[in-house]
């Protein structure tokens, strides 16, 4: 009986456990994001010249045209980001992504148009089989003497999204949309230099200033989770057997 009882204790505290560390998952990755930026799930580039191959696992996202060792080419760039951890209004989201160089060294706009159908994952996205892209969201001026970070804003289709299905896809494309103009784009995948994947940029609503001496949402469900995760651990351990 005793060692029935000391079961269902290390039962309970693994179940306490679980809850806390759901709690400060949920706490920090709200820090997270408002710190910092939203990365992707999937990113890909998908090419007209070979309409059947995926290229979920290249380096570098690619929009308008780009020489892929040989020979001359039209890309597109597809990414997607998940926003179920997003619950406050978002009043401002901005695409950002690292440009590595345009093509031949001419400057080009490049366009960020939103993409409905998010049932596209950067293992199995092609030329043929890629999903529609709507209308345009942003365009920006790539310049070829001034590579670094560039960004589109993307407020109203991520707020869009956050209240539909919670997850926002993007086409990224030359203005032209035609062989011989483009610019590229680090990925998700780059091996180069750290920190210049694509990411989200996200700005919520101001929440309500909570009275003097309380702590915000956020850090609460880290102190209650970590307390959670405390005890738990204690009851699995103190009532391991006898």
């Amino acid at each position: 009986m005793k060692s029935e009882l000391m079961a269902k204790i290390r039962l309970v505290g693994a179940i306490i456990f679980l809850i806390g560390l759901g709690l400060v998952f949920t706490g920090g990755y709200t820090v997270a994001t408002a710190l910092g930026g939203l990365g992707p799930v999937d990113d890909a580039v998908v090419i007209q010249e070979t309409p059947n191959v995926n290229y979920g696992a290249n380096g570098q996202g690619i929009s308008g045209l780009h020489a892929l060792f040989t020979g001359v080419r039209r890309h597109r760039s597809f990414i997607k980001f998940d926003l179920r951890g997003e619950l406050e209004e978002i009043i401002d989201a901005r695409l950002v992504m690292y440009g590595k160089e345009a093509y031949r060294g001419v400057s080009s706009w490049i366009e960020v148009r939103g993409v409905e159908n998010d049932s596209w994952t950067e293992t199995e996205i092609t030329w043929n089989n890629q999903p529609p892209y709507g209308a345009l969201l942003d365009n920006t001026y790539v310049n070829t003497t001034d590579f670094g970070w560039y960004s589109w804003d993307v407020t109203s289709f991520v707020e869009s999204q956050r209240l539909a299905d919670n997850i926002a896809s993007f086409c990224v494309r030359s203005k032209e949309d035609k062989v011989g103009i483009g610019a590229v784009f680090q990925s998700k995948e780059h091996s180069g230099v750290v920190g210049q994947a694509p990411h989200l940029k996200i700005t919520k609503a101001p929440p309500v200033e909570p009275p003097v001496g309380e702590v915000s949402s956020e850090w609460y469900l880290l102190a209650v989770g970590s307390l959670c995760m405390i005890a738990g651990s204690f009851l699995m351990i103190r009532y391991r057997g006898v």
